[in-house]
């Protein structure tokens, strides 16, 4: 589910926050990337979409390789650009929802992609009967193949979305590259979101900039998603985006509000029966993550030989992608080195639309005056 509406709402209150950006753009950053969902994604697309057929990508086992096949592609775009991936596999220890959290995220893409391909069409995407999962085995085949591509792979005792919040918070990444945006509630600076297989900009949503259109402090700002919804707590019913961004902007904190509402005795909004709005608080301001001092980030020369073994004898790729892949590689680290756009220009490459003024409209409770430095 990730935070229910808040990118619309950031589009809608904080435009300064987010643009559209070239992927170029990043040439020479290092990057933080979301490799369960990812893998996720891809596995269950390629079981979807028609044209490629259900379980078409397998090993001669007929063991699911559509996971390795789109981190692969994934990984060798971000060296093209010039751009440092660190893969950060999700232990899933914490997220409190099944499967249906990544069908739910990935139907929306399998949708634009259908449209895209397949021309327009009123008909949802459906799934497969067949269960699509991404088992441990998968994942350290991943992560032997990342190894041999010498990129480096983090696996957390958590959320993959709080540790790449934390390697960036840490100064060793520019940006989170995820479709889950609760990775801002996590307090990553940066979020890359759109990525795709083609040369088409990407979103990029900036934590202070939408901290500063929303008129909210960080501690604000996780309130209001857990009010919006997110996978740790249920949310109080009636309570929409509009309402919620008013609210904390009245009463600053969860339970400030909920003192509101049962002071008014509206029996428009109804409390869940377990609101377990703390929890999801510490969640998201105190992460089950690995401190970044225990985490080594190393990128190495391929292992061309132990790659073509282990990719084309193991997995069933075709030896010219991987012949193909690594002279890309080859040609892009014989380039000079890429300069970034933003040293083209002295402001900002991309101008970002005017903040609107906030509007603050009384709930009865006057929001407590921040203390000034």
């Amino acid at each position: 589910m990730g935070i229910k509406k808040l990118l619309e709402t950031i589009t809608e209150k904080a435009p300064r926050g987010i643009r559209e950006v070239p992927l170029e753009h990043y040439a020479g950053r290092t990057v933080a990337c979301n490799a369960s969902l990812t893998m996720y994604q891809c596995l269950i697309t390629t079981q979807y979409i028609p044209s490629r057929g259900a379980g078409m990508l397998t090993d001669e086992a007929g063991t699911p390789t559509a996971h390795l096949v789109g981190l692969f592609n994934r990984t060798i775009q971000f060296l093209e650009l010039g751009i440092r991936p660190i893969w950060i596999f999700d232990h899933k220890s914490q997220r409190k929802h099944n499967d249906d959290y990544e069908k739910k995220k990935t139907l929306k893409f399998i949708k634009r992609k259908q449209n895209q391909n397949l021309g327009k069409s009123s008909e949802e995407p459906k799934f497969p009967k067949r269960s699509v999962n991404l088992t441990p085995e998968m994942a350290d085949d991943a992560k032997k193949m990342l190894g041999l591509l010498g990129i480096p792979s983090v696996e957390a005792p958590g959320e993959a979305e709080a540790q790449c919040a934390e390697i960036v918070k840490a100064g060793k990444a520019f940006a989170v590259v995820s479709e889950d945006i609760d990775a801002l509630t996590f307090g990553a600076k940066f979020l890359i979101k759109g990525m795709n297989n083609k040369r088409e900009p990407v979103t990029e949503i900036n934590l202070e900039e939408v901290l500063r259109g929303l008129n909210f402090t960080f501690d604000e700002f996780i309130d209001f998603c857990i009010l919006l919804g997110c996978d740790y707590s249920k949310t109080i019913e009636g309570v929409g985006p509009t309402t919620a961004y008013k609210m904390v902007q009245q009463c600053s904190t969860i339970e400030r509000v909920v003192e509101y509402i049962k002071s008014t005795e509206n029996k428009r909004y109804n409390f869940p029966k377990v609101f377990a709005y703390e929890d999801a608080r510490a969640i998201f301001q105190n992460p089950n993550v690995i401190s970044i001092e225990k985490i080594e980030l190393e990128w190495k020369e391929p292992d061309e030989v132990a790659l073509a073994e282990f990719l084309v004898n193991g997995k069933g790729f075709n030896t010219s992608r991987i012949e193909g892949a690594m002279r890309r590689i080859k040609t892009s680290q014989a380039k000079p080195a890429q300069l970034r756009l933003e040293s083209f220009f002295k402001s900002d490459p991309l101008k970002r639309p005017p903040a609107p003024a906030p509007v603050k409209k009384s709930f009865g409770w006057k929001k407590r005056k921040r203390e000034e430095n």
